[in-house]
């Protein structure tokens, strides 16, 4: 790069680095009136937490200022600006031949350590990195581009971020071995929109999620993990495959969309008091019943009788309601339109099917929140390569395991 000696700043751009060890060095070169070179490096004995040291914004005026008068003679120099993504060095020359160069920021072999903090804390906020490189860009504050962040995490970030999951999914594995017991598994896809995009090792987003129970089992079986139940929703190749491939396995259900359907029926003309008798009736019915299948099934139905204030002779296992007196409320009338809306949902073919098998205890809410954790570091609506995708789905397991 030819030296300008004049106040310009020169805009570059690194693409690739070298080999780095993070041993900060501080580099100060003068030169004489003769112009030998003479060059002066202090080695910082001491190693410093560059992520955790306090770091400023300022603004060209201001550093222009400062580089105004030679520290040496006092007298006026010219200087140039190079800009490396973060790092901006800046180089003095005065007429008596003083030469000075300066730089913002340590380097990591020949990598600003700036521009490395920076593409660590948009991976591991969570954060866009388009935004937050387009919000720096509206602030006029230099940044590096899009592309140097994409190398930077490939060669960088993600290696980092799969060794430190690999570890800690180790010490979760060894933690299940010694406590001698089986696990109990919570299972839930988590599908991008809009809706099946998976089309690489498998046909759909319905497929992937039975072959993510595929995976998931064989790597516990092949680490010596018994598994003793399984929670999770009434996806049909899942019962066909626990029924003949898992037999051994306790498959339970979760019902997370009946409250929905009921919400939906309530809104209908007439059919508004539905919205009055919204309850945890159905995880009731499973908790309460020690799982007894068919004790589950008439507890559930018997909510038909209980609305219309009817409530004796259920069936011939759960024949009257347990609870004591209660307050007069707004009954919905059998044969009305908002009972008969009612009765759909609960009588529904496959509802009465699959309610048998109702988890008694474990529910998949733990799941559903940790789902929210992946949807703050890989939102559904922003697309990622393989590598990146796989590097915020761990970072998002290793909040959720942390906090």
């Amino acid at each position: 790069m030819r030296s300008i000696e004049t106040q310009t700043d020169i805009d570059w751009d690194c693409r690739a680095y070298g080999n780095s060890s993070f041993v900060s060095t501080h580099v100060t070169m003068r030169t004489t009136q003769t112009g030998a070179l003479s060059l002066n490096r202090k080695f910082q004995e001491e190693a410093i937490d560059h992520r955790k040291e306090r770091k400023f914004i300022v603004v060209k005026s201001s550093l222009d200022l400062l580089f105004k008068n030679c520290d040496i003679c006092g007298r006026e120099q010219k200087h140039t600006k190079m800009i490396c993504g973060t790092l901006v060095t800046v180089n003095t020359t005065c007429d008596c031949g003083h030469f000075y160069s300066w730089q913002s920021q340590p380097l990591s072999g020949t990598m600003p350590i700036g521009n490395l903090i920076l593409s660590a804390a948009i991976l591991f906020s969570g954060s866009s990195p388009m935004k937050a490189l387009n919000m720096r860009n509206h602030a006029g504050i230099e940044i590096f581009s899009l592309r140097t962040y994409n190398n930077i995490h490939s060669a960088y970030l993600v290696p980092a971020v799969e060794s430190v999951w690999q570890l800690n999914q180790l010490e979760l594995l060894q933690a299940a071995k010694e406590s001698n017991g089986a696990m109990i598994l919570g299972g839930d896809a988590r599908c991008c929109s809009p809706g099946h995009t998976a089309n690489n090792e498998v046909k759909n987003s319905y497929a992937m999620e039975m072959e993510g129970l595929k995976r998931g089992l064989a790597h516990l079986s092949e680490n010596d993990i018994k598994v003793s139940q399984i929670v999770t929703d009434r996806h049909s190749q899942v019962k066909a495959y626990m029924k003949n491939q898992q037999p051994e396995i306790q498959l339970f259900f979760m019902f997370g969309m009946l409250q929905k359907k009921l919400e939906k029926k309530g809104q209908k003309k007439s059919c508004q008091i539905l919205s009055d008798w919204s309850s945890n009736h159905l995880y009731w019915c499973a908790a309460s019943s020690n799982g007894n299948g068919e004790m589950v099934l008439q507890k559930w139905q018997s909510i038909l009788n209980h609305v219309a204030n009817i409530h004796y002779r259920h069936g011939d296992q759960f024949q009257e309601c347990q609870h004591g007196l209660l307050e007069e409320r707004a009954w919905i009338k059998q044969g009305s339109m908002a009972h008969d809306e009612l009765k759909s949902v609960v009588n529904g073919r496959m509802l009465v099917k699959d309610i048998k098998k109702l988890s008694p205890g474990q529910q998949t809410s733990g799941l559903e929140t940790f789902h929210k954790v992946v949807c703050h570091f890989a939102p559904k609506v922003v697309y990622f390569f393989h590598s990146q995708m796989n590097a915020r789905l761990y970072l998002a397991a290793l909040h959720f395991n942390e906090h």
